[in-house]
């Protein structure tokens, strides 16, 4: 990441918890992840965050997943994380419980085709 990027991200962040009404704290508590990660983070001394963490804390933060990945220079088509990643991230569940859910919603809704004239970009 660059300098540029790396101050980004960290303003991002702040402008979003502090906007969510949050404290280092709470964040940290609600992502699962230590609060000096997001005191890094926040002052930019962070320069290389774990996607998956990255994940959790947009999850919290109701932010836009993809924004808060360009934000690391990642590009959606490169990393799209599993099933199971986003529903442990956005709904707190245990491995066991993400990968029944993603069972139950594999077994439900199925995976169907797209035509070419509904894709979308």
């Amino acid at each position: 990441m660059t300098k540029e990027s790396i101050g980004a991200l960290a303003e991002y962040l702040k402008v979003k918890r502090q906007g969510a009404d949050l404290s280092v704290r709470e964040l940290a508590r609600l992502a699962r992840v230590d609060h000096g990660y997001i005191v890094r983070l926040e002052s930019g001394e962070k320069s290389r965050p774990s996607i998956e963490i990255l994940l959790r804390i947009a999850g919290v933060l109701e932010a836009d997943p993809t924004e808060v990945l360009a934000l690391v220079g990642v590009k959606p088509s490169e990393v799209l994380p599993s099933m199971t990643v986003v529903l442990r991230s956005k709904y707190n569940l245990s491995e066991a419980e993400a990968q029944e859910a993603a069972r139950l919603i594999e077994e439900r809704y199925g995976r169907k085709e797209v035509k070419d004239s509904e894709q979308t970009i």
